[in-house]
């Protein structure tokens, strides 16, 4: 498990520029892009029970963006860069594939998310992301 540590945000504030970031490593013989999903958020969920569909209490999965860079919300949210819990996006991170076991190839992940203004229950709110790597188009093994 890994955490991505967003800021203490208010009902209606957003993570702009994106700043937590995440990390994944090229261990195989190929050069890997990163396939993102994720779930809502809230403050009681677990894998067995996700979040209910509520404005007052729940982050739906779509208020999460990601980039490569430490854009701004806006520009990840208009590129499409926005994370859903139904179809997988890809981002193309372009990890070049590892020569050397000593040293592998990594990709950074930066993530935003902005609190809806309809947030009316404080906490610590909590969801799940799925990262699946992605073999990259052959031009960005090297």
């Amino acid at each position: 498990d890994l955490a991505i540590a967003y800021t203490d945000l208010e009902p209606g504030q957003r993570t702009d520029p994106l700043s937590p970031s995440t990390t994944i490593r090229a261990v195989g013989n190929v050069a890997i892009d990163q396939l993102l999903e994720g779930e809502s958020m809230c403050e009681d969920y677990t894998t067995a029970t996700p979040c209910p569909n509520s404005a007052t209490s729940t982050i739906p999965a779509d208020r999460q963006v990601f980039g490569t860079t430490t854009t701004t919300y806006g520009f990840a949210s208009s590129s499409g860069l926005i994370l859903s819990s139904t179809t997988p996006a890809e981002l193309e991170l372009n990890v070049r594939k590892s020569t050397a076991t000593s040293s592998q190839e990594s990709g950074v992940t930066y993530w935003g998310i902005e609190v809806p203004s309809s947030i009316s229950k404080a906490g610590l709110y909590t969801g799940e992301n799925t990262f699946t790597a992605r073999i990259a188009e052959p031009a960005d093994w090297f």
